[in-house]
């Protein structure tokens, strides 16, 4: 018996939900278009170890960490022309500088994860919050999105979890009181209360 493992591939662009398969989980179908933040990053082969290389200047992996990927088909190829991701590592230890294309964002954000938060990788979170709601359609794929909402020193902090369950686990009291619990079905929509869990549509 043989096998093979295919990946599926999802459009990233507003409300478009064609798929395609590949044959790894790095090279797109055929027709598709991968866009990259470190696009603009000159590939070399220069050793990934600083103590190896005679200058001290970063490696081509060191330059790519905390990148950004969307995936396109062909039918929405410029979707995210206006707002291109760009990502610049700076070593391995070091912040990531995100931008974006549209020239209004310059942002320095880690390249790891958070708990608890959508997207999940910091670069990407800094690129993603500053899109517009239509171009923010593809993390949540028209799914109500759920929340806690609190106010710390007088400003308010909104943390998203990937299901309903997470955020009224995640509503526990604190020195800062209890969150409450919101919700919204479409991004740029306002946050609104949620209903008791007895009340919720499942």
């Amino acid at each position: 018996m043989s096998t093979e493992t295919l990946t599926r591939f999802r459009c990233d662009a507003p409300h478009c939900h064609a798929n395609g398969i590949g044959h790894n989980n790095i090279t797109p179908p055929d027709g598709w278009t991968k866009l990259q933040s470190t696009a603009h990053i000159p590939v070399t082969r220069d050793s990934p170890y600083s103590a190896r290389r005679s200058r001290r200047t970063l490696s081509y992996l060191e330059r790519c960490y905390g990148s950004i990927t969307i995936h396109l088909c062909p039918d929405h190829p410029a979707a995210f022309n206006a707002h291109r991701p760009i990502t610049d590592g700076h070593g391995y230890r070091s912040n990531v500088s995100v931008s974006c294309s549209c020239g209004h964002l310059r942002a320095s954000a880690p390249a790891a994860t958070m708990v608890s938060r959508y997207p999940a990788h910091a670069t990407e979170a800094a690129w993603f919050h500053h899109l517009p709601a239509e171009l923010r359609w593809y993390l949540w794929r028209g799914q109500r999105q759920w929340a806690t909402r609190q106010a710390i020193h007088g400003v308010e902090h909104i943390t998203q979890h990937q299901t309903e369950e997470g955020a009224r686990k995640a509503a526990y009291p604190s020195r800062y009181g209890t969150p409450q619990v919101v919700y919204r079905d479409n991004e740029g929509d306002a946050w609104a209360p949620a209903p008791a869990a007895k009340e919720t549509a499942s």
